[in-house]
């Protein structure tokens, strides 16, 4: 009868000891649980995407560079005027547009989210800075004498 209290108090901690771990099992699965979640959920990106088309006639741009800022991260237009910027983290950005012989412009995109796309379309303007200035000219009858536009008139 001795031995009666000694195995009981064994069962007891042998019981005590197993709840404990298997309540710490729980809570390690747990925890990675919630941990795995929280960095699947970091790594959903956001993409921006858009159209850039000429201010004046309103056709597509290709081959226009678009520059994710602070990012170094750039994309080209297609032909119709498309890009794409995916894999963007969550924040606020600045998009450079720029191609020869239109102006260069900055856009503030604000609020990229994870998982959803931020449309930002163009009109870029065309750049007229470079263009020479003709001075001022009168035609005479005189100067088209014999020239292909006088034979026309007189058809």
């Amino acid at each position: 009868m001795n031995h009666l209290p000694k195995i009981f108090i064994l069962l007891l901690l042998g019981a005590f000891l197993s709840k404990d771990s298997v309540l710490l099992g729980q809570d390690q699965n747990s925890s990675t649980g919630d941990l795995a979640e929280s960095n699947n959920s970091s790594f959903k990106s956001g993409r921006i995407l858009g159209r850039v088309f000429d201010a004046d006639s309103g056709e597509a741009l290709k081959d226009v560079t678009v520059v994710l800022e602070d990012q170094n991260r750039e994309a080209q237009t297609d032909l119709e005027g498309r890009y794409r910027l995916s894999d963007i983290l969550p924040g606020d950005y600045s998009l450079l547009f720029f191609k020869e012989n239109y102006q260069r412009t900055r856009v503030k995109v604000d609020g990229v989210i994870s998982g959803r796309t931020k449309l930002v379309d163009l009109p870029l303007n065309p750049d007229y800075s470079n263009l020479e200035t003709l001075d001022a000219f009168e035609i005479t009858a005189e100067d088209l004498a014999g020239s292909d536009i006088q034979l026309l008139a007189l058809r």
